[in-house]
């Protein structure tokens, strides 16, 4: 038997699952260096478990042939003991199997059956937190078998599929995609088997690709890649979607769960719930849908004083006491950034029981209370008595009382515009948080950084100054007139019907006069006129230490050469799919309109802010479209000082292109970086980076940006 021992030979009778059908099995037993090979019943599907003791550092190839004369692989495994149920046994009449062993080589980095919770095909941890994979083919030509690759050798699936498996021998990288992730033309089926930090009885499979899988094709390959898993049998298996597939499988949820494929997220693994802003609330629990917050704040069914409990969090979200998310949220969204800022407990908790918990306790006051301790979150939730002494409840709010805002006044700068790559944060006063900390970026990196022009608050002034045609007012009465009367909580329906007016009137009434139309467009004279240029909105009453106002303005992109051409008739002369013009006027006081903005006005007129302080500068530059957007991000940090010793740590969140990190609303997780390092004396330490998450937009391993260069 190709020299590989003394043969045994017994017959097996089985009934075929389902059928009735008498099948006669035979199996060939191989004995090499002690490796035996034994029949054993077969599974749930009827398919026959093929096992051996094996040996360790050998490569055994099962084999099968139904005449005892051509012999067929099965499947690859490696070392042992193993078990292996041949799905082709359910189909086949008869056939024989025999085992061929032999000493393992450094190519041999596939296999069809792997280990669980250990197997040395698991890919590389880069912290003890991480969720580990193993990543898999299947060939749609053979769907009998998966093809495990070596995880820690090989990162993509591409690395190891156009080595080692014929069908993508000589691809290149596009082609291997297109044969891959789309349904036309698919020959193979990627995905991976993911294994959670720690020792768990758990283990999630995926599957990869662009285009919606068929729920029937989705049961029959996880049952395929479940049966691959040896040692897994008593272990809870998910199916964990991608956000491609999610759609799909949340619609057929019941048939996929009917049929074995229990569909849960990777989230389920998080070191305790996912804590987005920690400290404590005491309120009422207002279940609102995520597309009713703004109806509900509007018409008062939520208020700035409730908790609330939402299915997702949108880009936006007004002032409450807490927020708890039955889906997973972003770290760096503007949502938890102004959280975090106003000292806001954020919460998504990872326990199904937990957010069931939260659900049932809906429209009663409780306790939040979110504790971090290292990269754990403790949530602590809990009703509170209605018989509660309001003396003691008005003295606990009482330690949530408002601090000030300290912000730097606006003040003349004597000219409407400037060069932003030469302006500091003293400048700020000038021209506003973000156009005032702009040159430090371009000094940094002038590289990778456009030049800008930054417009100062001289322009907002002389704008708000012009007198309204049929007002008798200045653009500036007008908005005080509106707005004199309201307090802190004010009539919020009233509050927006008044503030989407005012955005009216600087967007559509108002107009910059000729001489500042010529002055912006000289300023703007350094930019290609045939580009879109990005006006940015940066004011004095945000990227404070103690406001940060993520997300409450707008910016908006113009393009130079519409204000050039002498006519107001389009298409844009920066995008022939525009089929208006897009002039920067029209960009500029958009921006102005959104310090207007519901959430923006609300927020200063919550912390007293005195309007005749503040105001709207903007910083410009080229704009770069979402189609030309590598990857977007988001950085927090936060420093600490005594004496002569430095520290800072924050965290990067980077996403692939230009889906949004600040605002996700799809579902896609970012990229996480914690960075940290010091300096004593005078003396800096390198910074040290920790991977905390990966996109769920890139494949299994890879990062956003180049890591850790980027």
């Amino acid at each position: 038997m190709n020299g590989i021992g003394a043969v045994l030979a017994r017959r097996l009778m089985a009934r075929r699952a389902g059928s009735g059908a008498i099948v006669l099995m035979a199996l060939v037993v191989a004995r090499a260096a002690g490796s035996a090979l034994e029949m054993r019943s077969t599974n749930n599907h009827g398919w026959l478990r093929i096992a051996s003791e094996g040996l360790s550092n050998q490569v055994h190839t099962i084999e099968y042939s139904t005449s005892f004369t051509n012999w067929t692989p099965v499947a690859v495994v490696h070392d042992g003991p193993f078990e292996f149920a041949d799905p082709a046994s359910g189909v086949l009449p008869h056939r024989f199997y025999r085992l061929v062993s032999r000493s393992k080589k450094t190519t041999d980095d596939g296999k069809n059956l792997v280990g669980f919770p250990t197997d040395p095909f698991l890919s590389q941890a880069e912290n003890p937190d991480d969720v580990r994979w193993i990543k898999f083919a299947i060939l749609l030509s053979d769907t009998n078998k998966v093809w495990f690759q070596d995880s820690s050798k090989y990162l993509f699936h591409y690395d190891f599929a156009s080595l080692r498996l014929a069908p993508f021998k000589g691809m290149n990288r596009s082609q291997f995609d297109a044969a891959t992730l789309y349904r036309s033309n698919q020959i193979a089926v990627l995905g991976a088997v993911l294994c959670p930090p720690g020792n768990s009885a758990e283990l999630g499979i995926q599957f990869v690709g662009w285009d919606p899988y068929p729920s029937s094709e989705l049961v029959a390959w996880y049952h395929l890649v479940r049966s691959a898993i040896f040692g897994a049998a008593s272990a809870s298996a998910y199916y964990m979607p991608m956000p491609e597939q999610a759609g799909i499988a949340e619609a057929d949820r019941l048939y996929l769960e009917e049929h074995g494929a229990l569909i849960s997220r990777v989230e389920r693994w998080l070191a305790g719930d996912a804590c987005y802003s920690q400290g404590w609330a005491l309120g009422r629990l207002v279940f609102v849908t995520a597309s009713e917050i703004v109806a509900a704040y509007s018409d008062g069914r939520l208020k700035p004083e409730d908790i609330l409990l939402t299915d997702g969090v949108p880009p936006e979200v007004p002032y409450v006491a807490g927020i708890i998310s039955l889906v997973p949220a972003t770290p760096n969204s503007h949502v938890a950034i102004l959280a975090r800022s106003y000292g806001v407990p954020f919460v998504y908790q990872v326990r199904p029981e937990d957010r069931a918990r939260a659900v049932a306790l809906a429209g009663q006051d409780v306790l939040l209370r979110l504790d971090v301790i290292g990269r754990y979150c403790k949530t602590t939730l809990a009703a509170v008595s209605p018989d509660l002494d309001p003396t003691l409840r008005a003295e606990l709010l009482a330690l949530k009382a408002l601090g000030t805002i300290a912000l730097t006044p606006k003040a003349p700068f004597g000219a409407i515009a400037a060069d932003a790559t030469g302006l500091t944060p003293a400048d700020t006063k000038y021209f506003g948080g973000k156009a005032a900390n702009y040159g430090l970026l371009h000094r940094v990196i002038p590289a990778n950084s456009e030049p800008a022009i930054a417009f100062s608050f001289d322009l907002w002034d002389a704008f708000l100054d012009q007198e309204l045609p049929g007002y008798g007012r200045t653009l500036r009465q007008e908005i005080q007139l509106r707005t004199q009367d309201y307090v802190y909580p004010p009539d919020v329906a009233s509050a927006q019907l008044t503030l989407a007016g005012i955005r009216a009137l600087i967007r559509d009434a108002a107009r910059f006069n000729p001489a500042q139309q010529e002055a912006v467009l000289s300023a703007l004279a350094v930019f290609d006129p045939l580009r879109k240029v990005r006006f940015r909105s940066s004011t004095n009453v945000e990227d404070s230490e103690q406001f940060t106002g993520a997300g409450l303005y707008d910016s908006y992109s113009g393009c130079p050469a519409d204000d050039l051409d002498g006519d107001t008739a389009g298409p844009c002369r920066c995008d022939a799919d525009e089929s208006n013009e897009r002039g920067v006027f029209r960009a500029m006081q958009r921006v102005y309109a959104s310090f207007y903005n519901d959430n923006a006005w609300l927020e200063r007129l919550r912390f007293r802010v005195n309007e005749n302080d503040v105001g709207m500068a903007v910083l410009a530059h080229h704009s770069f479209p979402d189609e030309c957007e590598l990857a977007n991000g988001v950085a927090t940090v936060k420093f600490s000082k005594s004496y002569t010793y430095k520290s800072y740590d924050g965290e990067l969140a980077t996403q692939l292109g230009a889906v949004s990190v600040a605002n996700p609303v799809d579902g896609s997780l970012p990229e996480l970086v914690g960075f940290s390092g010091f300096s004593y004396s005078g003396s800096a330490v390198a910074p040290y980076l920790s991977h905390v998450q990966y996109s769920n937009l890139v494949p299994l391993g890879a990062h956003v940006m180049t890591w850790q260069n980027d």
